[in-house]
């Protein structure tokens, strides 16, 4: 059995057999269902300010977890590792290079070891 996200509790499954004379029993099993971890999430914006510099601001998700003391791992326009604070923020400005303009991908990892689907954003100036 597995619980739904962010749920724990009790369940109960009963099983009922019938033999060929037509005659029943049943039986109730209880279980107790953990909760079941869910990877965080990540959403950010990158907006240009001028003369190469982009500001990143963005929001990590996890009600499984504490926020704070995770990264944010950045790769491909540019290559860096934001902190998250406790409420989940991240932000930070970075001077990226002309031909270095495309798109960056941000994931991280809670402390559970489940890692965020990957987000995709563009880095140019519109």
């Amino acid at each position: 059995m597995t619980s739904d996200a962010g749920q724990s509790g009790r369940s109960s499954i009963t099983v009922r057999a019938t033999d060929a004379a037509g005659l029943w029993t049943t039986a109730t099993y209880v279980f107790d269902v953990n909760y079941t971890n869910q990877a965080p999430s990540i959403d950010f914006d990158v907006q240009y300010i001028g003369g190469g510099t982009f500001e990143v601001i963005g929001m990590v998700f996890d009600d499984d977890a504490v926020l704070e003391g995770l990264f944010v791992e950045f790769c491909g326009a540019f290559d860096i590792r934001a902190s998250v604070s406790a409420n989940g923020s991240f932000s930070f400005c970075i001077i990226v290079a002309e031909e270095d303009w495309g798109e960056v991908t941000a994931t991280t990892t809670d402390f559970q070891g489940l890692t965020s689907l990957a987000v995709v954003r563009t880095v140019d100036v519109t």
